[in-house]
Order: C-alpha cells, then sequence, then structure tokens
C-alpha cells in the first residue's frame, strides 16, 4: 500500500466507504497515514439518525473539517438522514395543493417540550445541509422513526447543483423542507430520479411541486402507494386526466379519449420530463388495490400508447406487508446499494418486491 499514488488509496477508499460511515470511521482509526489519505472520504457517505444529539454533534464535527482549508477538505456525496416528525411552524401550507393532517399550532411548537423545535436544532439542520448541499450526488429524507408525518423545517436554503437522486420517505408535506425565501429556483437543477415512499402518510404526492423544484426529473417512483388520487396525479403528470370514482370499485373515464368533443384530446403536462414510471402499490385492501390497477392501466397502457408518449410506465407486484420501520429499513439498505451503483428500486423487480 506505501507505493501506491495516493489518488489511487483515495479511490479505493471512496469505493469501500458506501456503508454510511462505518467503513470510513474504521480507516480514520487504523493509523495516522491512513486517516490522513482517507481525509478527503471520511464523510463520501453519512448515515445520520438526526436524534437531537447526534445532529448537533455531527454538525460540530462536520463544520470543524469542513473549515479547513484545500483541496482534500472532505465532502458528502451520500447522505440518508432519519429525522424525528418535526413540526416547527410553515408559512408555506396549501401551496401546490394539499395540506398536512394533525398540524400543531406555531405556539405549541415553539413553547412545547420538543427538542426538535429548539434553536440549536434547527441551526444544526441549517449547518449539514448548507455545507452539503454543494457536493451531493444522493439524498435520502426520512421522517419519523415509526410512522411518517411532518417534517417542517427548511433543508434547502440554495440550490443542490450535483445531486442526482432524491428519496423521500414519509415526508408528508415536501414543500416545507425548501426556503422559498432564500432558495433560487430549480432547486434541484441536476436532479434525474425520484424515489417517493408514502410510508403510510396517505398524503398527496405533489408532483406539481417536485416538477417546479426538480424539472429535470426522468426516472419517478412510488413504492408504496396507498390511495387512488395518486393515480390523479400521475394522469396530470403526464398529460392524461380521469374522473375519480364515486365509490371504491367505480370506473375511471380517461378524459383525454372520452367522446365528449368539448373536452381537450392532451391536457397540460404537470411533468413532461418524465420518461420512466414505476409504482408499486402497498399492500392493501384488496377492492381498492383493483381499482388502482385498473386506473393505472388506463393511465399507463392506453394513454401513453394513444398519445405517443416516449415513457416506459410500469405497475409492480404489490408491497408486501411490512410497517413503516420496515420499509424505512428496506430504503435504507437500498439507498447504501445505490450507492453502489446497484440498480435496485429502479429495477422492474428485486426490491421490496413480494
Amino acid at each position: 500500500m506505501e507505493s501506491l499514488p495516493l489518488e489511487t488509496l483515495q479511490r479505493i477508499f471512496e469505493l469501500s466507504s458506501t456503508d454510511g460511515g462505518y467503513t470510513a470511521c474504521s480507516l480514520s482509526l487504523t493509523s495516522r497515514d491512513v486517516r490522513a489519505a482517507a481525509r478527503t472520504t471520511r464523510f463520501h457517505t453519512v448515515s445520520l439518525v438526526a436524534s437531537p444529539r447526534r445532529l448537533i454533534s455531527f454538525a460540530e464535527l462536520y463544520e470543524r473539517v469542513y473549515d479547513i482549508d484545500g483541496a482534500d477538505k472532505p465532502r458528502i456525496a451520500h447522505l440518508h438522514i432519519t429525522f424525528p416528525r418535526i413540526r416547527a411552524h410553515s408559512p408555506f401550507e396549501g401551496q401546490w395543493g394539499g395540506h398536512a393532517r394533525g398540524r400543531r399550532s406555531s405556539s405549541e411548537c415553539v413553547h412545547g417540550t420538543d427538542p426538535t423545535t429548539s434553536n440549536g436544532y434547527l441551526s444544526a439542520v441549517h449547518t449539514v445541509f448548507h455545507l452539503a448541499a454543494p457536493d451531493l450526488v444522493t439524498l435520502a429524507i426520512q421522517s419519523g422513526f415509526t410512522s411518517g408525518g411532518s417534517l417542517e423545517v427548511p433543508l434547502a436554503d440554495q440550490p443542490f447543483p450535483k445531486l442526482r437522486e432524491l428519496t423521500v420517505v414519509g415526508v408528508r408535506n415536501p414543500h416545507s423542507i425548501v426556503d422559498f425565501n432564500t432558495t433560487a429556483l430549480p432547486v434541484f437543477p441536476a436532479l434525474t430520479h425520484l424515489h417517493i415512499v408514502p410510508g403510510h402518510a396517505h398524503c398527496e404526492l405533489y408532483l406539481p411541486f417536485w416538477s417546479v423544484v426538480a424539472p429535470g426529473v426522468t426516472h419517478m417512483r412510488v413504492t408504496g402507494l396507498d390511495s387512488v388520487d395518486h393515480i390523479q396525479e400521475f394522469s396530470q403528470a403526464i398529460g392524461a386526466h380521469i374522473f375519480r370514482p364515486s365509490s371504491p370499485i367505480g370506473h375511471f373515464e380517461p378524459l383525454g379519449f372520452s367522446a365528449q368533443p368539448s373536452l381537450p384530446a392532451l391536457p397540460m403536462w404537470t411533468y413532461p420530463s418524465l420518461r420512466t414510471l414505476l409504482i408499486q402499490p402497498c399492500a392493501t385492501a384488496s377492492e381498492v388495490h383493483k381499482v388502482i390497477h385498473f386506473a393505472a392501466h388506463v393511465i399507463l397502457a392506453e394513454h401513453i400508447q394513444k398519445a405517443g408518449l416516449d415513457i416506459t410506465a410500469t405497475m409492480l407486484d404489490k408491497l408486501p406487508a411490512m410497517s413503516y420501520r420496515q420499509q424505512a429499513k428496506e430504503v435504507r439498505r437500498g439507498w447504501t446499494n445505490r450507492a453502489e451503483g446497484r440498480l435496485e428500486w429502479w429495477a422492474t423487480r428485486g426490491w421490496c418486491d413480494a
């Protein structure tokens, strides 16, 4: 190893440090020489459970090592972060449709005992994302340890110029993670892969929001789709439109191909950049599952074919029955494998399939 060029060693350490930080930390404890050689890759991948103590400690450490001048500054390329359900007041409720349920008042959040609403915690969140934003390539954000919900704290106060892949798990209102007062649009100009895991949060997908902050997304996957409303959002994203059924086993009418001459032939797309669409329903009631499959067939098969769209859409087998914690664990494993370059959830089978 002593005879290898430093650049070669650093590349080896980078390729081996894809497990969220364990390998990188082990390398830094091997010897002084190895610690120095592995300095640039020490934070190559970071998996962080953002409890108040852990997050504040990590923010202080990363800020300290990041402030060192020179080309060997350690940078975060892949970040997986799990937040408690933070319910600080958000001024963006109601934008891009939808609303978060179960919201506490801002006064309750500020004056309550929740440590995630303290200035120290929110400052640590800002520090981590402000320093990591210029270098992140993949990012996975999970809201809640045992169930999804609110995450009403701005994580993005500047664009993420290199971010190519984003996964959000259980985030009920994603518009609140962007500080629109300080961030120029688009927030994620290089993002091509978006993976949404509702995680039993029973929330909208907010595709109009994502099309504004990440207009270049070509690959989208929803794992655990649990609502007929999600099918409506997909239909609008690709320029189709459907009526919502009045009963759980009702029928959908594709507006673009209705016999009524007054209806438009092809409504405007919400997400015209989409080229690959993967939908995996959750393990839900059988009748609702049938409706989702029928609606998806109308949209994915009939509309795409008749409109001649350049989209590959796949309806996957439904997700096996699992808890939110189990889903999050699978996402964490998949994120690690994505950092290694594997297909994972962008394959049509082989990830969380029944």
